[in-house]
């Protein structure tokens, strides 16, 4: 896919950020499109993680609290949290970084935590 093609539009859709101008899009058999903006909101904090293209990780946050940022928006225990967290940033090689401040971090090394971030649910 080349300059224009939609991609950018594409996964907004699919993330549910912008509506489709035509057609319709069912996420689990339900109409995406219908949905107001309150049950769209709870869609994407229960179903979808983002990784923006500049990382977007929050500058005073560690590494532990930037992969937290999602999970501060669901109604798990703290233990499970913590659980979910130490997870996912050994399975992406950056346990060393936990207490590391973004500009502390490499280009790879934020990107990592991103991607943590958005697995982290």
């Amino acid at each position: 896919m080349g300059i224009g093609s939609g991609k950018s539009t594409l996964l907004n859709i699919i993330g549910c950020i912008d509506r489709p101008t035509l057609g319709s899009y069912y996420l689990n058999g339900k109409d995406v499109s219908r949905m107001n903006q309150v049950t769209l909101a709870r869609l994407r904090n229960s179903c979808f993680g983002f990784v923006v293209q500049q990382f977007a990780l929050i500058d005073d946050y560690n590494t532990y609290q930037n992969v937290k940022v999602p999970l501060d928006y669901t109604r798990i225990s703290r233990r499970e949290k913590k659980k979910r967290i130490e997870e996912m940033i050994c399975r992406l090689g950056i346990e060393d970084k936990k207490n590391k401040l973004p500009s502390e971090l490499s280009g790879g090394q934020s990107q990592r935590v991103a991607i943590a971030r958005a697995l982290v649910k």
